[in-house]
C-alpha cells in the first residue's frame, strides 16, 4: 500500500484507525447480539445484567451517531467554498443541512465518504484523501451521493428503524431472563 497508494501513516495509527472505524460501525450491534448470551451466562444475576444491558443499550441508540463521529475522530470541514458548494446540493435535494465532516487519516490513502442518517442531525464524513485528490466536480457528486442517502433515510424510516432496534434491545432484556427461567 505504501508503493501503490503513497501510504505514510504507521502501523499504530492504521490500527488505531482499524479498530476505531470497527468499533464505531459495529460495536453497538454487537452487543445488541450479545446481550441475551451475556444474561444467560450472568446465572442468577440475568434480571440485573439484562436489565442495565438494555437500559445502556437504549442510552446508547440516542446518541449513536455522535458516538460514531466522536470515535472516529470527524472534524468539520471548514473550507468554505467547498461547503457552499455542498450547501447547494442540501438545498437541490430539500433536505435539512447535515454536518460536514471529515476524518484525518495521518497518513492513510482511503477515499471515501459515508452518510450518518439522524433524527437529530445527520451528518456526512469524508476521509481527507477524498478531499485532498478529487477535483470539485467529483467531490460534489460523491457529497450527492451521500445526501442521497440521507434522502432514503427520511425520519419516518429512521423512526422506524429506531423502533425495531428498540424491540430486539427489549426483547432479548426481558425475553432472556424469562427463558432463563423455563
Amino acid at each position: 500500500r505504501r508503493i501503490l497508494f503513497n501510504e505514510t501513516w504507521t502501523l499504530p495509527v492504521y490500527l488505531s484507525f482499524v479498530i476505531r472505524f470497527f468499533i464505531a460501525g459495529w460495536s453497538f450491534w454487537l452487543l445488541v447480539s450479545a446481550l441475551p448470551a451475556l444474561a444467560l451466562w450472568s446465572g442468577e444475576r440475568a434480571w440485573i445484567v439484562a436489565l442495565l444491558m438494555g437500559s445502556s443499550l437504549i442510552l446508547l441508540a440516542q446518541r449513536e451517531m455522535e458516538i460514531i463521529r466522536w470515535v472516529i475522530a470527524a472534524r468539520p470541514i471548514t473550507d468554505e467554498a467547498m461547503r457552499a458548494r455542498f450547501d447547494r446540493l442540501v438545498a437541490a435535494a430539500n433536505l435539512e443541512t447535515p454536518r460536514f465532516e471529515f476524518i484525518d487519516l495521518k497518513g492513510g490513502s482511503i477515499a471515501n465518504a459515508f452518510a450518518l442518517p439522524s433524527l437529530s442531525r445527520a451528518a456526512v464524513v469524508f476521509t481527507g484523501p477524498l478531499l485532498q485528490r478529487l477535483d470539485a466536480d467529483e467531490t460534489d457528486a460523491i457529497c450527492a451521493h451521500e445526501l442521497a442517502h440521507l434522502e432514503y433515510y427520511n425520519p419516518r424510516r429512521l423512526r422506524h428503524r429506531r423502533l425495531v432496534s428498540r424491540l430486539l434491545i427489549v426483547g432479548a432484556a426481558v425475553l432472556t431472563p424469562l427463558l432463563q427461567q423455563l
